[in-house]
């Protein structure tokens, strides 16, 4: 061997010692002959506490637990065999006692006579693994629970504010009527109920965030749920831009989730605030359609499998600093973020979202130029049903209805309006209340009007009891939510409407009115 020779295989083993001894994992050396240890790494003499003991000469097996000893032995003997095997079940006996949970890559080494000296093994420590997998799981679980803290926060603000939305649009409504009817008072009184009725949307964008329910597939106008957001979003970013909209004239219906869709709009339009500079920057929202042709959804992200074709897009541009090409390839990662307080899970949600719906997306930017994200989603033709408007009203007959509500103006209101209707009214703070009038002697309502959320007896189970003792009596729920799922399990034949809350005075008489003659 010439001195160039010498020192490339001096070079060769000195990287081999290298990367025995600086190896993340476990590294053991096995002579093939009798399962004795001939060498191991300071990882593995570090996880299972050897560092003073030497394990040289020593069996392998006394490494392991005793109860994956007959399986160890066995793939020592697989690899003998094959030249290599894996082994994921495997279990270290640190000196301490703990067990150490290892998958092992098992491969053989061969000698001058090309036969088998040598068993590498090559341990991957699973317990470190295991805490990661656990950390994640913590926090993935700390966020649910602070996301779900922050649903019954908004949940309950937004509940008792519907209902102080009922006082004050009810009392307009009851003042309207009082006035004759060139008083210059009726356009201030139809500014309070227009303010009010803007008031009571954002209630409601505020209760399809918080609700944990989920609301399933529906149609609908793209643009509408835009602008029906606009108030909201100018709210939540006016400090950081402007925001410009461009909709679409003509109905874009597409299918899904509207609550995703929403948050979808709300994540992209917070990301591009969050991509402003120290000023105050401008945030464009567009909607429209385009048909998409298959090379131009070979540009997109999820645009693998989609067909071509007509397709509804949502489009938020910002002013903000632009991001570069590679931080492009990773915005959508869970929990890669570019800002100091991000979190790398809202545009991770957006791609989640956008998948599920059959849509795709495209990133356009370049720092210093800011950022256009846009959103498409497959268009549908089938238009969503109108809503059945409660019946026109009636005269009144003197009919008797029992308000049930633990909103004591939320009574007041419903009585006053209905009192002016020509209805005899009387009016219960809670279930257990209305339940007891019911049962009086002699006592008997054409109609009972119900709030769902009460405290002590839900207006759910006020109906449910209610059926044992009155199965024919008639119930119109009403509640500041959606109306609720619980409601088709309830088998009650009587069961005569829904109403959301806040109402208007007319609304309120029409749906009695309506209940009555069903």
């Amino acid at each position: 061997m010439d001195e160039e020779q010498r020192k490339r295989t001096d070079a060769y083993d000195e990287l081999q010692e290298r990367f025995f001894h600086h190896a993340p994992d476990m590294l053991l050396a096995i002579d093939a002959s009798d399962y004795t240890v001939v060498g191991s790494n300071p990882v593995l003499r570090h996880t299972l506490g050897l560092h003073s003991i030497d394990i040289a000469g020593k069996d392998v097996f006394t490494l392991f637990d005793p109860g994956c000893r007959a399986k160890a032995v066995a793939k020592f003997d697989e690899a003998l065999k094959k030249g290599h095997t894996f082994f994921d079940r495997a279990r270290f006996v640190a000196v301490s006692g703990r067990l150490i949970p290892v998958s092992m890559h098992l491969s053989t080494h061969t000698d001058e006579s090309d036969d088998i000296a040598e068993i590498y093994a090559v341990c991957r420590d699973l317990s470190l693994h295991q805490d990661s997998e656990r950390l994640q799981l913590e926090l993935r679980l700390q966020a649910a629970q602070k996301m779900e803290s922050l649903a019954m926060l908004a949940s309950g603000v937004a509940h008792d504010f519907n209902n102080l939305l009922v006082t004050i649009i009810g009392n307009a409504g009851l003042a309207a009527i009082d006035l004759p009817p060139e008083s210059p008072v009726r356009s201030k009184l139809k500014d309070i109920e227009l303010a009010s009725s803007r008031a009571a949307e954002l209630t409601k964008q505020l209760m399809a965030y918080s609700s944990p329910r989920d609301r399933g597939v529906e149609v609908f106008d793209l643009s509408k749920v835009v602008k029906e957001m606009s108030h909201l979003l100018e709210i939540a970013l006016a400090q950081k831009a402007s925001l410009h909209y461009q909709l679409s004239d003509s109905p874009l219906f597409i299918e899904g989730d509207i609550t995703q869709i929403r948050q979808i709009i709300m994540n992209l339009l917070t990301n591009s605030a969050d991509a402003m500079d120290e000023k105050r920057g401008l945030i464009a929202i567009r909607t429209g359609a385009t048909h998409v042709t298959e090379r131009y959804l070979t540009t997109t992200l999820t645009g693998e499998g989609l067909k071509p074709g007509h397709f509804a897009y949502v489009e938020v541009a910002d002013t903000g600093v632009g991001i570069t090409t590679d931080q492009q390839l990773r915005m959508f990662e869970p929990f890669f973020t570019t800002k100091s307080k991000g979190h790398g899970l809202g545009l991770a949600a957006v791609l989640g979202i956008v998948r599920q719906h059959g849509g795709t997306l495209r990133v356009y930017s370049e720092p210093g130029t800011g950022t256009t994200i846009k959103v498409l989603f497959p268009i549908v033709s089938a238009q969503p049903q109108p809503e059945n408007a409660p019946a026109k009203s009636r005269e009144p007959n003197g009919e008797h209805i029992l308000v049930v509500d633990d909103e004591e103006n939320v009574c007041v209101i419903a009585q006053s309006v209905l009192r002016r209707a020509g209805f005899r009214v009387s009016v219960c703070s809670g279930g257990h209340e209305a339940l007891a009038t019911i049962k009086r002697p002699n006592q008997s309502f054409d109609l009972v009007l119900m709030d769902i959320s009460m405290p002590y007896l839900s207006g759910i189970e006020t109906l449910k009891m209610l059926l044992k003792h009155a199965p024919t009596q008639r119930v119109v729920l009403m509640s500041g939510f959606s109306k609720p799922d619980e409601l088709p399990t309830v088998d009650y034949s009587n069961y005569a409407g829904f109403m959301e809350k806040p109402f208007e005075a007319q609304t309120l008489i029409d749906t009695v009115t309506s209940a009555l003659d069903a």
